[in-house]
C-alpha cells in the first residue's frame, strides 16, 4: 500500500500553502511572525514517498528555506530524518495530524508536538506547535494557512482581462527590474536574469523568468488571498520592497512606483 492509499488525509494536503507563524512566549506574548510559503509533494520515484520545502519571510527581508523528505514506513505513519529535524507524524480522525519531532541542534531534551488541523473542504489549515523541554512550555507557534492552488481553482479569478492586462504591460513596461529582483528574492530564484509578469489572480502573480539560459515560470502568493484591484498594487509594491530588503537593494522612494 502507498503513501496516499495508507495517509489519505495527508495525501489532501498535496500542494502549496501560504501564510503566517506566529510565536508566542508562554505568557502569551509574540516573540515573532513571518510569513510561509510550503509545498507539500508525493514523488513518484526516488527513496522518499514525501517532499516538503517550507520558505519563510520575515517583515526584514530575512528569508530562510527548509527541505523536509520523508519516509513512509506503510503502516500509517510517516518519518522525517533529516539534518535539521527527526520526526513522526500520523493521522488522529479524519481532519487532523499528530507531527512530533525534535530539533537536531538544539538538543533531545527539546520535543515539539503538533497538531494540524484540515478544514472539510480542503482549502485552509490550522496548525499549533507546543515546544516542551524537560516537561516544561518553551512557546507556542500557532499557524494559519490557505492552500493556494485549490483556492484559485474553486474560486474564478476575481480579475477581469483588462484589469490583468493594465498590470501586466505595467509591470513588464516600467517595472521590469521590478519583476526581476521579486524573482530572485520571493520566487527563490537568485541566478535569475530576467523575469516578465505573466499574470495575476487572487492568490498570487506568476512570471516567467530565464534561470541559468532556461525558462521557467515562478509564482509569489500574495500574503494573503486578495479580490480587490486597488490590492495588487499595494501587495506588489510589499513584494518590491520585501525584495530589496532581502538582496540589500535601496528601493525608489515611495511615490515612485
Amino acid at each position: 500500500m502507498g503513501i496516499r492509499e495508507g495517509m489519505p488525509l495527508l495525501a489532501r494536503h498535496d500542494g502549496v500553502w501560504v501564510g503566517t507563524y506566529t510565536h508566542v512566549d508562554p505568557e502569551g506574548k509574540v516573540t515573532d511572525q513571518h510569513r510561509s510559503h510550503m509545498t507539500c509533494s508525493f514523488p513518484e520515484d526516488g527513496e522518499y514517498q514525501y517532499h516538503q520545502t517550507n520558505t519563510y519571510t520575515w517583515p526584514d527581508g530575512r528569508t530562510e528555506v527548509h527541505e523536509f523528505p520523508g519516509v513512509y514506513d506503510g503502516h500509517g505513519r510517516l518519518h522525517f530524518d533529516t539534518e535539521r529535524i527527526r520526526g513522526v507524524v500520523w493521522a488522529l480522525d479524519e481532519n487532523s495530524l499528530y507531527l512530533t519531532w525534535t530539533y537536531k541542534a538544539r538538543g533531545e531534551d527539546l520535543r515539539l508536538f503538533e497538531l494540524i488541523v484540515l478544514s472539510d473542504d480542503g482549502i485552509h489549515r490550522s496548525r499549533t506547535w507546543q515546544w516542551i523541554r524537560d516537561g516544561k512550555l518553551e512557546m507556542r507557534t500557532l499557524i494559519d494557512e490557505t492552500r493556494v492552488e485549490q483556492a484559485a481553482a474553486t474560486a474564478s479569478n476575481p480579475f477581469n482581462e483588462l484589469t490583468i492586462t493594465a498590470v501586466v504591460d505595467h509591470m513588464n513596461l516600467d517595472h521590469p527590474e521590478d519583476s526581476l529582483l521579486i524573482v530572485k528574492a520571493l520566487g527563490n530564484r537568485p541566478d535569475a536574469t530576467a523575469a516578465e509578469v505573466v499574470t495575476v489572480d487572487g492568490v498570487g502573480i506568476e512570471f516567467k523568468a530565464v534561470v541559468n539560459d532556461a525558462q521557467e515560470t515562478v509564482r509569489v502568493p500574495w500574503s494573503t488571498p486578495i479580490t480587490e484591484r486597488s490590492r495588487i498594487r499595494a501587495e506588489v509594491v510589499r513584494m518590491y520592497h520585501d525584495a530589496c530588503a532581502a538582496l540589500g537593494v535601496e528601493p525608489r522612494p515611495s511615490g515612485e512606483h
